[in-house]
C-alpha cells in the first residue's frame, strides 16, 4: 500500500507566517511566501534556496504560470501583484509590480492559460481575489475586467475555459460563464453556505469539496449543488482550512490548525491517513507534485504567528502494508 513519509524538511528561512507554496510545472523549484513579505524559491532537488525576494508587504497568494516553469506571480497585502521570472542561466531574478486592486489584499489566485493557446504564455488568464474583489486579467495586460462584492476565499477556473468559479465566506460558492454579448461574466449556479472556506472542483466538472468552516469538509454535485457528503467532522474547525488534490486527482489532501495534514480518497472519500507534525503547528500552506509514474509529494508550510515557521515534504512510498 502506498503512503505518504517525511523526506526532508527545508531549512527554516520564514520567520513569519507561511501563507502559501506552489511547485513549478516540472517540478524543480519550489516557491514559498510568508506574511513578512518574504518570497522564496527553492530547488527541490537540491532542497537549497535559489532565491530571496522581500515585498513591501505580506506576501498572501501566488502561482507558477502552467506553461513557463520559471514564471511564476504573486498577490502581496497591500494590493500589488508581482511577477517573478528566473533567469537560471545568468543567476539573475526579474521582478515587476503594478497595484492591482487599489491597495486592498491580494488572497488568493487562479492561473490558467485556455486549451487552445495552452503554450503561449501571453494568453494566460488570472483571476485575482481579496476581500470584497474579484478581478480576471490577461496576464499581459495589466487590466482588470471584472470585480464583485463580498468575502472572497479562493478562485478557482473550471474544466471549461469561459467558467470561474469562487468561494465567498459568508455567502458560499458561485460559478460564473463569460457572456460575450455584455462582455461580462455572468452567474450560472450557486451553493449556498454560512461559512465557507476555498472549494475544489473535481477535473470531472461534476463535483466540488469545500472547507465548511463550522464542520470541516463537504463534497457536492455540481451544478445541482446537492451535497453529496459531509467528511468526518473535525476537531479544529473554526479557520479557513486548504484542500488540494493529489496523486493524479486520487487524493483529498486538507491542512489544519492542529498539526495534521488528513488525506482522502477523492471518489469514495475513505479517510487514508493523518500526518501529524511537530509541534501541532497550523498549517494553512498546502500544495502537492506528481513527480513521476506513481509518486507524488505534499508539501506544506506551517504558519505560526510567532516563531520560525518550516516547509516539509511526504513523498509516496510502497511500505508493503496492504489493508
Amino acid at each position: 500500500m502506498l503512503q505518504y513519509v517525511p523526506t526532508h524538511t527545508l531549512p527554516g528561512h520564514h520567520g513569519a507566517a507561511i501563507t502559501a507554496v506552489s511547485v513549478n510545472t516540472d517540478g524543480t523549484l519550489l516557491a514559498s511566501c510568508d506574511t513578512g513579505g518574504g518570497i522564496y524559491i527553492w530547488s527541490l532537488p537540491a532542497g537549497m534556496i535559489v532565491q530571496r525576494i522581500k515585498a513591501s508587504s505580506a506576501v498572501l497568494s501566488m502561482k507558477w504560470f502552467p506553461s513557463n516553469s520559471a514564471k511564476m506571480i504573486a498577490g502581496t497585502g497591500d494590493g500589488t501583484l508581482i511577477t517573478v521570472e528566473l533567469d537560471q542561466h545568468a543567476g539573475q531574478v526579474n521582478t515587476r509590480g503594478i497595484d492591482a486592486h487599489g491597495r486592498k489584499a491580494i488572497e488568493t489566485l487562479a492561473l490558467r492559460a485556455p486549451k487552445q493557446l495552452v503554450h503561449e504564455t501571453s494568453s494566460h488568464l488570472l483571476a485575482s481575489a481579496g476581500r470584497d474583489i474579484i478581478r480576471v486579467w490577461a496576464a499581459h495586460e495589466g487590466r482588470g475586467n471584472t470585480a464583485r462584492p463580498v468575502m472572497v476565499a479562493s478562485v478557482n477556473w473550471m474544466k471549461e475555459v469561459d467558467e470561474l468559479l469562487a468561494s465567498f465566506i459568508y455567502h458560499g460558492v458561485v460559478c460564473w460563464r463569460w457572456n460575450s454579448a455584455t462582455n461580462a461574466y455572468a452567474a450560472t449556479w450557486s451553493i449556498y453556505m454560512d461559512l465557507c472556506g476555498p472549494c475544489l472542483p473535481y477535473p470531472c466538472g461534476t463535483r466540488l469539496a469545500v472547507c465548511n468552516i463550522a464542520t470541516g469538509f463537504d463534497v457536492y454535485q455540481i451544478p445541482s449543488g446537492l451535497r453529496e457528503v459531509a467528511l468526518e467532522p473535525m476537531e479544529d474547525v473554526g479557520i479557513v482550512i486548504p484542500i488540494v488534490f493529489a496523486h493524479k486527482h486520487n487524493l483529498l489532501v486538507s491542512g489544519s490548525r492542529v498539526g495534521k495534514i488528513r488525506i482522502w480518497d477523492a471518489s469514495t472519500l475513505q479517510h487514508l491517513q493523518t500526518v501529524r507534525i511537530d509541534g501541532s503547528p497550523i498549517v494553512q500552506a498546502v500544495t502537492t507534485h506528481q513527480s513521476f509514474a506513481d509518486a507524488s509529494m505534499i508539501i506544506i508550510g506551517t504558519s505560526e504567528l510567532d516563531g520560525l515557521n518550516t516547509i516539509q515534504i511526504w513523498e509516496t512510498k510502497d511500505t508493503g502494508v496492504s489493508n
